[in-house]
């Protein structure tokens, strides 16, 4: 199997004089990093330099260098939901934005649950299809099409006929991160669309 690589975007060193560097990896480097599956548990994980990466003191420019990595800390933190953006009661487009990159093959939306306030059960509706009629990820954006019955039983129920009588609550597990990490629950709703 090849190898994958990756350059980064948008993360930075820290400033100051030192013998060691230290770069902070920004969250959408991390999401790219983490969906095209480098730098796991287990797995050789290796930083190449070019020339200039970085400079001394007197303003010259480090050599090319590949560092395998000694000390690698997988990521153990589970992704949360942090948004739920829109709900088209036309269509049944549902999308909700994750904190991480989110394994759309691990995705179950039998764990979301709508309802007319923020806290508390009634009214309510469980999303009971296994399956969508679709769903997708880009990133930390996960793109569900409701099924017809589900979206027909939103419908019926009266849930989501506003903002604000449209909530979202998750149960734990709806879906993982790339390194496997479970999503946590969400006990206090978002309001929807």
């Amino acid at each position: 199997s090849g190898s994958a690589s990756y350059i980064f975007a948008s993360s930075s060193a820290l400033a100051g004089m030192s013998l060691v560097i230290q770069v902070s990896i920004s969250a959408g480097d991390f999401n790219r990093i983490t969906m095209n599956g480098i730098c796991k548990p287990g797995s050789n994980c290796t930083l190449i330099l070019s020339r200039g990466a970085a400079y001394d003191v007197n303003g010259l420019p480090s050599l090319p260098a590949s560092i395998s990595i000694s000390d690698f800390v997988g990521d153990t933190t589970p992704p949360t939901i942090v948004a739920f953006s829109l709900l088209d009661m036309n269509t049944g487009l549902l999308n909700l934005s994750f904190s991480e990159a989110i394994n759309v093959t691990s995705f179950n939306s039998t764990g979301l649950i709508l309802q007319a306030f923020f806290e508390g059960t009634v009214p309510s509706y469980h999303i009971s299809s296994l399956l969508p009629a679709s769903l997708s990820a880009s990133g930390t954006t996960v793109s569900i099409t409701l099924s017809y019955s589900d979206l027909n039983s939103v419908k019926v129920s009266g849930l989501c006929t506003l903002r604000s009588n449209c909530y979202l609550l998750a149960d734990a597990n709806v879906g993982t991160d790339y390194y496997g990490n479970p999503s946590g629950p969400v006990m206090s709703g978002y309001a929807g669309f």
